[in-house]
């Protein structure tokens, strides 16, 4: 089930900004495929994803930077690697911009149809996470309500300014086929429903027919982290649930999340826990059960 929450603002003629929070791992929506309007999205947390028309698929980690048409993105869905993300996006007509632009951008040399040129007439841009790109960003989720119109304007000016500004060669993220992360995403499937079970990365290509470099390259671009750092934190998150959910013996989860002794899950589970299966479940204050009592 999705959680959305979406809170809008016009700041200028033409353009809105909205602050996003997503508890899903999809999102669909429609909208004019149009090539004059510049959508810019910004991800504060979480992960979050496209498939672009064109057969391009965009993923964005905390601080990166998406800048492309309404037209890239119409009739797609935003999808959510880790079930969640926070971020802002920016919707900017460039038919309005280009008739009632303000001053201050006039001033800056912010022309509409250099954004169009560079930005909606091809594929997306993504960018990634900069100190610039920060510093333009982050006050938005620490403003008071009494002053955000007016600090919301400001911004939006300035990341208009920072694109127009950004060099042609400036570095970007990789894009990818779409095809590849939706190959991505059934090996992730295949992992995290069979965690009892162990595949490696050879495995894994020779089974889904993806170069073994291939595959660990947009796994990390999808979700964020090599596949292996990631299906250990995995692996305890769901350990973390069984202890607090369930009176299982530990021997019994380690072997559910695909250890094979109970020695190796604790210290595991200890160097990113930073305590032992047995505290943990002790501070949630479950019970131990009758078989979980003879382990001890």
């Amino acid at each position: 089930m999705a959680a959305v929450c979406v809170e809008a603002y016009e700041t200028f003629p033409g353009i809105e900004v909205s602050f996003n929070v997503f508890l899903a791992s999809e999102v669909k929506f429609r909208h004019d495929a149009s090539d004059s309007v510049l959508e810019i999205y910004y991800c504060r947390s979480g992960r979050v994803g496209w498939n672009m028309q064109g057969g391009t698929a965009v993923y964005l980690g905390a601080g990166d930077v998406t800048a492309h048409s309404m037209a890239c993105c119409a009739d797609s869905a935003m999808m959510f690697p880790l079930g969640y993300s926070e971020g802002i996006s920016i919707s900017v007509d460039l038919k309005q911009l280009s008739s009632i632009c303000p001053e201050v951008l006039k001033n800056a040399g912010v022309e509409a149809d250099q954004l169009r040129d560079r930005f909606c007439s091809g594929k997306p841009s993504a960018i990634p996470s900069c100190s610039d790109l920060e510093h333009i960003f982050a006050p938005l989720f620490s403003a008071p309500v009494s002053v955000r119109i007016s600090l919301l304007k400001l911004k939006v000016l300035e990341i208009l300014i920072y694109l127009s500004n950004m060099k042609s060669e400036h570095k970007e993220l990789t894009q990818y086929f779409s095809q590849q992360t939706e190959l991505i995403k059934e090996i992730h499937q295949q992992l995290t429903e069979h965690l009892d079970q162990r595949f490696t990365i050879e495995e894994l290509s020779k089974q889904y027919l993806i170069n073994t470099s291939t595959l660990k390259e947009i796994f990390k671009a999808v979700y964020g982290q090599p596949i292996a750092t990631y299906m250990k934190e995995f692996r305890m998150r769901q350990a973390m649930k069984l202890l607090r959910e369930t009176n299982a013996t530990i021997a019994d989860i380690a072997s559910q999340v695909g250890y094979q002794t109970q020695g190796k899950f604790s210290s595991a589970f200890q160097a990113i826990v930073k305590m032992s299966p047995r505290e943990y479940r002790k501070i949630q204050g479950i019970a131990p059960s009758d078989s979980f009592s003879k382990t001890l």
